[in-house]
């Protein structure tokens, strides 16, 4: 145990050094930024609906999304019952409160999950197991079908909200031993970087400036994660359900802005969807408001 406690320490004081955002190293789980619209739809459609005015979205997603939509539904979900179950924990952090419980939306859920599956597949190289900083990248704007939430919700057939708001974590599903030598040896590299897409720069940029910035930070970190040292675990031991489901929702619960997205009075319906890369789970959850 001796050498897990010294790892805790040292990927705190490293990683301090860098800007995480929201790190807790003692459980591995990690929150990203939030984003929260408020506008009417026909402002969405007409202004916020970036993606597809910058020609990132083909045009085949719009004409396919009832069925890709019904054809998902279909699917095992392998991680239905760990969404619905952390949805019940954010509920009831909103009924302690006053607050009415978030109705399950199965389309919402779907966008969350697909958003999760393709920060799982950037992530791929990135969350390599036998590094010592395998951190994934993840951020709210998107790659595949739809730049930010409320586009991707449209993309899918779903416009009949008036407000939405997205939550993303991360969260370890392992716990891991490593000797002293190797943090020593290891470290060397340094942690990982900030997240680029929460700094001021980074949101006077175009769409498409921000989606090129995003592939260009992920093939960094590609190749950072390549050259990075590979390190020997003592041990490596798989956390159960329940560890998982306290750390991730006392993380957004101990983060101002994630809180603040939970407790907002006039969401009504929400969805969760988990992906898994490696030893991580990409949790998304998209909020919603009539």
């Amino acid at each position: 145990m001796k050498g897990r406690k010294i790892l805790i320490i040292l990927v705190v004081l490293l990683t301090v050094g860098v800007s995480i955002v929201t790190l807790r190293a003692e459980t591995g789980v990690f929150s990203a930024g939030r984003e929260i619209i408020f506008k009417s739809i026909e402002t969405l459609k007409e202004a916020n609906f970036g993606a597809q005015i910058a020609g990132l979205v083909p045009e085949t997603l719009l004409k396919t999304e009832g069925q890709n939509l019904e054809n998902q539904a279909q699917e095992d979900i392998p991680f239905l019952d760990l969404e619905k179950t952390l949805q019940g924990l954010v509920n009831q952090e909103r009924v302690s409160r006053g607050l009415n419980p978030l109705k399950w939306n199965d389309k919402v859920a779907q966008v969350a999950r697909e958003h999760s599956q393709n920060l799982a597949e950037e992530n791929k190289i990135i969350t390599d197991s036998n590094i010592l900083y395998p951190q994934p990248f993840i951020h709210h704007e998107g790659l595949n079908f739809g730049l930010y939430t409320a586009d991707r919700l449209i993309n899918r057939g779903l416009n009949y909200f008036k407000m939405v708001g997205e939550n993303i974590a991360f969260a370890q599903t392992v716990n891991k031993e490593i000797s002293t030598k190797d943090i020593l040896q290891a470290s060397v590299s340094g942690g990982p970087g900030g997240n680029i897409t929460l700094t001021d720069s980074f949101k006077t940029k175009t769409n498409s400036e921000k989606i090129e910035t995003i592939k260009e930070e992920i093939e960094k970190r590609e190749k950072e994660a390549k050259a990075a040292p590979k390190v020997n675990w003592l041990s490596i031991t798989e956390k159960s359900k329940t560890e998982i489901e306290k750390e991730a929702i006392d993380v957004w619960m101990a983060s101002p802005g994630h809180r603040d997205i939970i407790l907002t009075p006039e969401f009504n319906e929400a969805g969760i969807g988990i992906a898994k890369v490696n030893e991580f789970l990409i949790i998304t959850q998209v909020f919603t408001g009539k």
